[in-house]
């Protein structure tokens, strides 16, 4: 019982205590974390993103492209000392889906695809501009 008089004497009582002080510091201190645990996922994707990029270049099988399906299941296209294969990947397992032609250049033909957007907008483009003219 002694000490309970300590706890509540009247000099604390007395004393006020700052609220907004403790709520402007509590939330500095949040900022401070967030952004130190933004800053540390940025640096992570991009050391990640480089070392698959260093993997790819100095090694015989190279993934070139993944494709999410879902949350569970993806499929990849990889180039396997020049031979284009794509695979699957569930949670069933990895199963090969099909084996390109080996004159077929995977890499190659990957980089037009990536270049084909910018023409099917164009041809797109026309295409409306064709319609509108028709329908004025």
């Amino acid at each position: 019982m002694f000490f309970l008089a300590d706890l509540v004497s009247e000099e604390s009582i007395g004393q006020s205590y700052n609220y907004w002080g403790q709520f402007v510091n509590m939330m500095l201190t949040l900022g401070c974390i967030l952004v130190l645990v933004f800053v540390t996922v940025y640096f992570m994707k991009r050391m990640m993103r480089s070392r698959i990029h260093h993997l790819n270049s100095s090694t015989g099988i190279k993934i070139l492209e993944r494709r999410a399906l879902n949350s569970k299941s993806s499929l990849y296209l990889i180039d396997v000392l020049g031979k284009g294969i794509l695979i699957s990947e569930s949670p069933a397992g990895i199963h090969v889906v099909t084996e390109l032609a080996s004159d077929v250049k995977v890499e190659e033909k990957l980089e037009e695809l990536l270049e084909a957007p910018t023409a099917i907008r164009e041809t797109f483009a026309k295409k409306l501009k064709r319609l509108s003219s028709r329908n004025a």
